[in-house]
């Protein structure tokens, strides 16, 4: 998955005092599964994963890409599980109030997962149009560089309103 994964569930669960089999029990899986986690031996699904970033307080991307225990953004992701903790206390209070039904909680899924694919897919279009910088352009190719150039920075930008709306729907649950 990535270096960070691991180490950020560790920091985060610690961070919490929570030992593993209190993280285990929160998330319904087992503690073996938690200690595979933080020592890397294997992967979360991806129903794991979105619920471990949302009972953490943080965004997917952040939990596989950042390193979370020297970052500044982990007052944020304090705040955020504050308030996460706060709804969801509230809502264990009024269920009726809460009706994420299974199937919103896979359509968010399977929006997180293809925006991730497409993530991947841009970073690798991106790379490869860097390389192709380095290289002198030949007739009329100028304008299908700065028209590539366009199409990446607009990729990039709806990329980012993805990436804040997932964090504005796993915000509200």
């Amino acid at each position: 998955m990535t270096r960070y994964f691991g180490p950020n569930i560790r920091f985060l669960r610690r961070t919490k005092n929570l030992s593993q089999e209190k993280l285990a029990s929160e998330l319904d899986i087992t503690r073996n599964r938690v200690v595979s986690y933080e020592k890397g031996a294997t992967e979360p699904r991806l129903e794991v994963l979105v619920r471990l970033s949302l009972y953490f307080g943080v965004t997917v991307d952040d939990l596989l890409s950042k390193d979370l225990s020297a970052t500044e953004e982990l007052a944020a992701a304090n705040r955020k599980f504050a308030r996460l903790s706060s709804r969801n206390s509230e809502s264990k209070e009024n269920d009726a109030e809460m009706d994420l039904s299974f199937d919103n909680v896979e359509a968010l899924q399977e929006f997180i997962r293809k925006s991730q694919e497409v993530e991947m897919m841009f970073a690798g279009f991106r790379a490869f149009n860097q390389l192709r910088e380095g290289q002198k352009p030949s007739n009329g190719e100028e304008t299908s560089i700065i028209n590539r150039e366009n199409l990446l920075n607009l990729l990039e930008y709806l990329l980012e309103a993805n990436s804040t709306f997932i964090d504005s729907i796993s915000n509200k649950k």
